[in-house]
């Protein structure tokens, strides 16, 4: 069975240091990562994850470019939303 872990990216996640909800975006861009290899409940394992997590999310929200800053800054939520959606995805599978 294969083992994968889906990261989808929204461009305006809400930060988890924010009061308001998350913002769900349908249709956004993805990335499957998967885990099939790793053993998360080891900390190797978990930590081998979350740098693909990790790289994923690069991919996906950051771009190297002169742009506005409100774009980089929407930029830089989408990563960080998208790391934090991909561990609390790890979280949920390794119970």
């Amino acid at each position: 069975m294969k083992r994968i872990l889906m990261i989808v990216a929204g461009a305006m996640l809400a930060s988890a240091a924010q009061a308001r909800p998350a913002i769900v975006v349908h249709n956004a861009p993805g990335v499957r990562v998967s885990y099939a290899d790793l053993d998360l409940h080891s900390v190797a394992g978990r930590g081998a994850l979350m740098g693909r997590v990790r790289l994923a999310a690069e991919t996906l929200c950051l771009a190297n470019g002169r742009e506005p800053v409100a774009v980089s800054l929407d930029r830089i939520r989408c990563f960080h939303g998208t790391v934090q959606a991909g561990a609390a995805q790890m979280n949920r599978i390794a119970r």
